[in-house]
């Protein structure tokens, strides 16, 4: 195997443990209860003047979604990153 072949073998392992552990139940809670915390805070002081007007209109629903969806991946991805730094460094305990 080549070191192009084997470098791209690595990434595509690297990409399929990445994914793998976003998709960990534990990780995807984490997401959850961080979105269900940060997402209200953030709708009230990004969408306040509408939610107190109560005009809501097709892109506050949008906006609302996307509130809780921004909060989620940081979570997801950053506990993902963390519990694969170990894998990396070559030093899994696991």
């Amino acid at each position: 195997m080549t070191v192009r072949g084997s470098a791209a073998v690595a990434a595509i392992a690297g990409f399929v443990a990445f994914v793998g552990r976003c998709c960990y139940r534990p990780t995807v809670a984490r997401g959850v209860k961080v979105a269900l915390i940060v997402g209200p805070i953030l709708t009230a002081i990004n969408q306040f003047d509408v939610i107190a007007d109560r005009d809501f209109g097709g892109t506050f629903f949008l906006k609302l979604a996307l509130t809780f969806a921004v909060p989620f991946c940081v979570s997801v991805t950053s506990s993902t990153l963390a519990a694969l730094k170990p894998i990396r460094r070559g030093t899994a305990s696991e």
